[in-house]
């Protein structure tokens, strides 16, 4: 007699793609000095609480888009978040 037996739990799962900061080249004192650079005054000129909150918003990912680009990355398995 002969018995054959499958593994339901060893399905794989598509990676999923994941975006994530690529610090490899990232140096704070740099990102500091630049951010000092930001014209900060259209922020703190601003009169409406929304516009300065996306203002500040825009000037800080400008910078850390420029210090430390978003990368995609594949994650496999299958109990990942």
């Amino acid at each position: 007699m002969l018995i054959s037996l499958r593994k339901m739990d060893n399905l794989k799962e598509q990676p999923r793609v994941i975006k994530c900061r690529n610090y490899a080249k990232y140096d704070p004192t740099i990102f500091c000095s630049d951010l000092k650079k930001v014209p900060w005054d259209t922020v703190l000129s601003s009169t409406n609480v929304d516009e300065a909150w996306s203002l500040w918003k825009y000037n800080f990912t400008v910078e850390c888009y420029k210090h430390a680009p978003l990368n995609d990355k594949k994650i496999r398995g299958r109990n990942c978040p």
